[in-house]
């Protein structure tokens, strides 16, 4: 049976099906089908665990989604950590909002693209960030589409998030690779987004508007960045 999940707009299908028991082609017909930004299997491990297998909607894997995570912890409900492709994360359900842990803080590299200054890092997947005015005004799909398949990010490519401080919260918009498109919401590139805003500040807190304007709050606990943010369950997917 497959679920259909909101997470600050990412959408998502989630099963508790085994993921070896479906090939790429069908991933990629069930995202097309429901309109989902990723399919996800929340397969239950030795001991009553979870692990947490992702797919973008063109059926290549990810090894970390940070609004995917979120719904997979509302989704089995009782978990206080869950197994991802790199490695245990913890997560805290109360009611809709859902905290989890995305990455240690990472290395971040400034690199410059044709004139343009950016910021790479890894967040579990890899992120570009692009300090922006006004993100509003950002031509994202042209731009991130640019970015993303430059020969520099080759062969893995990266997602490309545009970032406009706004007093003292953040307003974002990602281009993802494996969706190859502007999402309403990026919980790495959020992640990502408050890495670099961290490395200027002394907060370690930051409140975050992605396209969908619903927020999301990034933090430090220790030396490892954690996302919260509301999760809306859809119903049994059709």
């Amino acid at each position: 049976m497959w679920h259909l999940y909101s997470a600050s707009g990412n959408s998502f299908l989630i099963t508790k099906e085994k993921s070896s028991a479906f090939s790429s082609f069908e991933i990629v017909d069930l995202a097309n089908r429901f309109k989902v930004d990723g399919v996800i299997f929340a397969e239950i491990l030795n001991g009553g665990h979870y692990r947490m297998v992702y797919f973008n909607c063109d059926g290549s894997s990810a090894a970390m989604c940070g609004n995917g995570l979120r719904s997979v912890a509302h989704f089995v409900g009782d978990a206080d950590c869950i197994e991802t492709e790199i490695g245990s994360r913890i997560v805290k359900v109360q009611r809709d909002e859902v905290e989890v842990e995305i990455a240690p803080f990472p290395k971040i590299s400034l690199v410059t693209l044709e004139g343009t200054s950016l910021f790479y890092m890894c967040t579990g997947v890899p992120h570009v960030i692009v300090p922006v005015v006004a993100v509003a005004e950002i031509d994202v799909e042209k731009e991130g589409y640019r970015i993303c398949h430059h020969s520099y990010f080759a062969p893995e490519q990266t997602n490309v998030t545009f970032v406009e401080k706004n007093g003292k919260s953040l307003r974002i918009r990602t281009y993802e690779r494996g969706v190859y498109s502007e999402t309403l919401s990026c919980g790495t590139g959020a992640a990502s987004a408050a890495a670099l805003y961290f490395l200027s500040s002394s907060c370690h807190q930051v409140e975050i508007y992605c396209r969908s304007n619903e927020k999301l709050c990034v933090f430090l606990k220790g030396q490892n960045l954690f996302l919260r943010g509301s999760v809306q369950y859809l119903g049994v997917a059709r």
